[in-house]
């Protein structure tokens, strides 16, 4: 922030987006979401939410 204002820098980058299950007890399933300096892993839950949220931005702004 430089004065009280957020700055914003836009890059062009490919993601991979992968389910993972894990072996632990109680096995878990995470969305797993990497690039090349960057990587998210959120549960599956979140990952419907963000879905259903995306959905209706979606729609708004088409």
């Amino acid at each position: 922030m430089t004065g009280g204002t957020i700055e914003r820098h836009a890059e062009v980058a490919e993601f991979t987006v992968l389910a993972q299950r894990r072996a632990d007890e109680p096995a878990d399933t995470w969305i797993i979401i990497e690039g090349e300096r960057q990587w998210m892993e959120i549960t599956l839950e979140s990952a419907r939410r963000i879905y259903l949220e995306l959905g209706r931005l979606l729609a708004r702004v088409d």
